[in-house]
C-alpha cells in the first residue's frame, strides 16, 4: 500500500520541508452558497473518488539531506477529519491582505492523519459572498489541480443535492479499508520527463560548471557569425539580482482584475497580431518591471557599491501544464503533470507604445511553441534524477544569482459548472519560495474576467512607489490606454 516518491516528488518535499516554499492556492466564488453539511458531504464523497486526498509522505528515518528525501513513503492516512481540513472565517474583503494570510500556510508531511491540502471558506462580511479556497502541498499537485479541485467539488456538491433533505454533517471524511488503493505515478505522465543522456549532460555541464564569463565569451563570438536581435551580452547587461537568496521569504501580493470586456479587448489586440495571452503579459510585465522596480533597485545597488546603475537583461519561467500531452480521458488528472520553461530576454528599449513590443511577443510566442513541442521543460526537470535536490535548493541560497526575474503561470479561461453549481470567479496565488523575485499567475472566467496576481518578495516592499506605478503602467498597457 505504499511508494517511493519520484525524484520530482523529492524535490517538491524537500522543498516544502525545509522552508523554502509555503503553498498555492486557487480561490472560488460560487454562484450559490456553501454550508458545513454539504461540504462535508462533498468532500466525503471526492475523497472516496479520489486517493490523492487520504495520503502523505512519511519518514523513515530523519535523515532526509544525507538521503535526499528517499527516507520518505507515501503512505495512506487511517482517517481525515472535517474540521482537520476545512475552516470557515469570516473576512472584510477579498484583497492582498487576502493572499498573504493564505500564503503563510505550510502543509507538513509525516503527520498522522493530515493530507497534503487543506480548504477555507471565507465569507465576507457585508455581502455574505464566500470564496472557496484550495490551498495544499506542491508535492502532488501542481496548480492546475487548483481549478480541477473546484471543478470536482462542484459536481460533488451536485451529486450531494438530490439527497438534500436527507444531508447530515458527516465528521468523519475518510476512514481507511482494505479497497484503498495508494495513487500510483500517472505512468504517461512521468514518461514526459525522460531525456537522453547527451541532453541531460550538455544541460548540467552548462548550467552548474561553465562559468558565466565563458558563457559570455562563446555567445559573443556566436553572435557575430549569426547575429540575432534578441541576444544578450551579459557583460554589459547581466540577468537581474538584487539581494542574496534566503529562505522563508513572505511573498507579498497585488490582485488586478479585467472584465470580460477587458480581456475580449486583450484577446483581439492578441489576435490581429498572432498572439496568444501568455507572451503579451509576460512582455508588458517584464517592460514594466524594468521602468520601475528593477531601474530602482539598480540604482540603489549602484549607490552603494559606488558604481553606475545597468540595465539588466531578464530570465522568465513560465509554468507549463503537461496534460495537453496525455490522451483526452487523462486531461483533467489530479497530479504533479507540469513543467517550467525558461526565456530569457535582454533590456528592453524606451517605452513609446506597445505596438514596439509586438516583435518581442511573437517572439516569445515563437520560442514558448518550439520548446512545448520538443517537450524541453519536462526534460529539464528529468535532470533532478542526476543531481542532489537537497544540495540544489541549498546551493541557491545566499546566492544573487539563484533566482530568476518572473514566473508566470496562466491556468487559462474556466468553465466550472455542474447543474445549478457554478464558479463565478476564480482567483490564482502562489507563494515565490527561492525561485524567482516575482510572479505573475492568471485565471479567468467568462462572468468575472481575468484575475492577475502579481505577487513579489517582501524585501521589495521598501519600494512601494514604484510598486504602484508598475501596476498602473502594466494594467494601463495590457489595455494599450493613454496613460
Amino acid at each position: 500500500m505504499n511508494r517511493s516518491p519520484t525524484f520530482a516528488e523529492r524535490y517538491y518535499i524537500l522543498r516544502g520541508e525545509h522552508g523554502y516554499y509555503t503553498n498555492f492556492n486557487v480561490s472560488a466564488r460560487y454562484n450559490r452558497p456553501i454550508s458545513r453539511i454539504n461540504l462535508s458531504n462533498a468532500l466525503h464523497n471526492l475523497i472516496k473518488k479520489y486517493p490523492c486526498f487520504a495520503v502523505s509522505f512519511f519518514r523513515v528515518n530523519d535523515k532526509d539531506l544525507e538521503q535526499d528525501g528517499n527516507n520518505f513513503l507515501m503512505k495512506p492516512l487511517q482517517s481525515v477529519k472535517f474540521d482537520d481540513v476545512a475552516t470557515f472565517r469570516k473576512i472584510s474583503k477579498f484583497d492582498e491582505t487576502t493572499l498573504e494570510y493564505l500564503d503563510q500556510f505550510v502543509i507538513k508531511q509525516d503527520i498522522e492523519n493530515s493530507p497534503l491540502w487543506r480548504v477555507i471558506v471565507l465569507e465576507v462580511e457585508d455581502t455574505g459572498k464566500q470564496y472557496v479556497t484550495f490551498y495544499c502541498d506542491h508535492t502532488i499537485f501542481d496548480g492546475n489541480c487548483g481549478g480541477i479541485f473546484h471543478d470536482k467539488l462542484l459536481l460533488a456538491l451536485h451529486e450531494v443535492e438530490s439527497y438534500q433533505s436527507e444531508l447530515q454533517f458527516v465528521e468523519k471524511l475518510h476512514t481507511l479499508d482494505d479497497s484503498f488503493e495508494v495513487p500510483q505515478v500517472n505512468e504517461a505522465g512521468f514518461a514526459l520527463y525522460n531525456s537522453s543522456v547527451s541532453f541531460a549532460l550538455y544541460e548540467i555541464i552548462s548550467r552548474l560548471f561553465v562559468p558565466t564569463w565563458a558563457k559570455n565569451y562563446f555567445s559573443s563570438i556566436y553572435q557575430k557569425w549569426y547575429p540575432d536581435k534578441f541576444y544578450i551580452d551579459g557583460s554589459v547587461n547581466p540577468m537581474y539580482r538584487y539581494k542574496p537568496t534566503r529562505k522563508s521569504t513572505p511573498t507579498k501580493f497585488k490582485l488586478l482584475n479585467f472584465t470580460p470586456a477587458e480581456v475580449r479587448g486583450m484577446l483581439s489586440r492578441c489576435k490581429q497580431n498572432g498572439l496568444t495571452l501568455t507572451p503579451y503579459v509576460i512582455v508588458v510585465a517584464l517592460q514594466c518591471l524594468q521602468e520601475t522596480i528593477m531601474k530602482r533597485t539598480s540604482q540603489e545597488i549602484a549607490t552603494s557599491s559606488n558604481s553606475v546603475p545597468i540595465e539588466h537583461s531578464s530570465e522568465t519561467v513560465i509554468d507549463i501544464n503537461n496534460r495537453r500531452f496525455l490522451p483526452e480521458a487523462h486531461s483533467d488528472e489530479f497530479g504533479l503533470i507540469v513543467s517550467p520553461m525558461e526565456i530569457s530576454l535582454p533590456p528592453f528599449k524606451k517605452f513609446s507604445k506597445l505596438d514596439d513590443l509586438i516583435p518581442t511577443m511573437e517572439y516569445v510566442g515563437n520560442v514558448m511553441k518550439n520548446k512545448i513541442e520538443a517537450n524541453y521543460g519536462s526534460k529539464i526537470i528529468g535532470l533532478l534524477k542526476y543531481i542532489k535536490v537537497g544540495d540544489y535548493l541549498e546551493d541557491k541560497l545566499d546566492q544573487l544569482s539563484a533566482r530568476s526575474t518572473l514566473d508566470v503561470s496562466n491556468l487559462g479561461n474556466k468553465s466550472y459548472n455542474h447543474g445549478s453549481w457554478e464558479a463565478e470567479e476564480l482567483i490564482f496565488s502562489q507563494s515565490q519560495g527561492v525561485e524567482t523575485h516575482f510572479g505573475i499567475s492568471l485565471v479567468s472566467t467568462s462572468k468575472s474576467g481575468l484575475n492577475i496576481v502579481f505577487g513579489y518578495l517582501e524585501e521589495y516592499t521598501e519600494f512601494q512607489d514604484e510598486i504602484e506605478l508598475f501596476i498602473k503602467l502594466f494594467k494601463q498597457r495590457l489595455l494599450n490606454e493613454d496613460p
